[in-house]
């Protein structure tokens, strides 16, 4: 969980994502995540992340996407469920592969009819987790879908 205010607890009963554009969805996104380390240069709300590597370490990089009718059902599990598990299948990857976490992106393609209080306890799930291996989101992707709600 983040340390910073959550400038997000404005009302949002009943409000869905489609009401947002993507700059004030990002906001919100950045809103809730930590401020990055020193040695990520460029990160959330740019075209993409600029990190320095750690010195003498590999980084092993991987996505495993999750579709909603293929991989999960909303009616089955919370949001928040959704974004932990989102983020636990590639910490299960990394683990497999001897690495450890140190940077994550996330894509969100978002159907109309998702609420913004289905989002915000989504990215709960997923960054908590984050915060318990000291992982950092440092960017991702951001779209409207008039499909599936997908998590990449």
């Amino acid at each position: 969980m983040s340390d910073r205010p959550d400038r997000t607890a404005k009302s949002v009963a009943g409000k869905r994502v489609a009401e947002l554009g993507e700059y004030r969805l990002l906001e919100r996104i950045r809103a809730r995540v930590p401020p990055p380390p020193s040695w990520v240069m460029i990160g959330i709300g740019d075209d993409g992340a600029v990190i320095e590597p750690a010195r003498g370490r590999l980084d092993v990089v991987t996505t495993d996407a999750m579709v909603e009718g293929v991989h999960f059902d909303r009616a089955f599990g919370t949001p928040a469920d959704l974004g932990y598990k989102a983020l636990a299948i590639n910490l299960s990857d990394l683990a497999a592969m001897g690495a450890e976490p140190r940077v994550g992106v996330l894509s969100l393609f978002l159907p109309p009819d998702l609420t913004l209080n289905d989002l915000d306890h989504l990215l709960d799930g997923l960054l908590g987790l984050a915060g318990q291996h000291h992982l950092e989101l440092v960017g991702g992707n951001l779209t409207r879908s008039p499909g599936p709600l997908c998590i990449d």
